[in-house]
């Protein structure tokens, strides 16, 4: 399903573009609220200036049009285009896995012909001290050094809805553990409000680990795109317990 145009804030891909020409700003973290909330993305207009003050990092191949804060089906939305340019936007948190647990987001997609949407996100956790077989950064190669994380989860829209909820370890096929979402070019075109308790694919893929001594260290928006009209619109990102 082909998606219409949004409608775009008039100043929103012309801002966001001349931000990626200024000088890479000093990375903030954010922390937990003291009712146990963080809405790590709106977005609101305050995007574009947590572009530009370090809350939010963007990293990679990045260029002009490629994001835009739009209005659709009336959500205020970040508008990830597909372009043949690999970036990441990512949100440096310092949290307690069981502290809040909980991720919710809002996505809409438009149709693919590949195995997954080209556009995700990527949770970075710090496993405990001393936990063996910590994964290496080297296995997010789009965030450098990968601010401290050591264990990664790739959070997909697979091509089919079939699959949804499974969660898939990495292998000689993927790099970073998968949890599938949701699914189908039968879904794509609308909104979908999701939740996941990130304790449990955790659980799944790392069994055994201490998980009151696991942090979530950061949130990533990764676009790894190809094809030309694989848009995703992302709104109201939400960590909680």
């Amino acid at each position: 399903m082909r998606m219409p145009p949004p409608r775009l804030h008039s100043w929103a891909f012309a801002v966001l573009g001349l931000l990626l020409t200024a000088c890479a700003p000093v990375p903030k973290t954010a922390t937990i609220g003291p009712d146990g909330t963080l809405n790590v993305l709106g977005p609101k207009a305050e995007f574009v200036t947590a572009l530009d003050d370090g809350t939010w990092i963007a990293h990679g191949n990045l260029g002009p049009g490629q994001l835009g804060i739009v209005d659709e089906d009336d959500v205020r939305a970040l508008l990830v285009r597909g372009t043949n340019r690999d970036f990441s936007l990512i949100r440096l948190l310092n949290a307690q896995l069981l502290a809040t647990p909980f991720l919710e987001w809002s996505w809409k997609v438009a149709a693919t012909d590949t195995p997954f949407h080209e556009t995700s996100l990527l949770i970075g956790f710090t496993a405990p001290v001393g936990a063996p077989e910590r994964d290496m950064p080297e296995m997010i190669p789009d965030i450098p050094n990968a601010f401290g994380a050591n264990r990664f989860l790739s959070i997909r829209w697979a091509n089919s809805a079939l699959v949804r909820g499974h969660v898939r370890k990495a292998d000689g096929q993927i790099d970073v553990p998968i949890y599938i979402a949701r699914g189908g070019n039968e879904n794509t075109g609308r909104w979908w409000r999701e939740g996941l308790s990130l304790s449990e694919p955790y659980a799944q893929l790392w069994p055994g680990e201490d998980m009151s001594q696991v942090r979530i260290a950061f949130l990533a928006i990764v676009a790894q795109t190809r094809h030309p009209r694989t848009d995703m619109y992302l709104a109201n990102i939400d960590l909680f317990r």
